[in-house]
């Protein structure tokens, strides 16, 4: 039981993060260690363009899979990144400075 309450008071944590960060109505954002997908599914839905980078390919595939499911998935980038930068999307990205955003 006591496992179960520290999981739900993650799960709080993180709803109250993704609120605030669409409150800032964001138009990109780049989301480091991404994992397979519980925040950048459901921020997709309200940016322009999302770019998610991690060191696991295995875990950026699940991804891939839960944001054409839960998300927008042809608003997100996917980056791997180990010794060097692979994309996995073929879709090019575009790098802003912030004042362009």
């Amino acid at each position: 039981m006591m496992n179960f309450l520290v999981y739900l008071g993650d799960v709080l944590t993180h709803i109250e993060y993704l609120l605030k960060v669409i409150k800032e109505r964001p138009k990109e954002a780049l989301e480091f260690g991404c994992g397979t997908g519980f925040h950048f599914s459901f921020l997709s839905k309200f940016v322009r363009h999302l770019v998610c980078l991690d060191l696991n390919v295995k875990t950026l595939k699940i991804a891939r899979e839960n944001v054409k499911k839960f998300g927008d998935a042809g608003k997100v980038s996917f980056i791997v990144e180990m010794s060097s930068t692979c994309h996995l999307d073929p879709k090019p990205l575009t790098w802003r400075s912030p004042k362009d955003c």
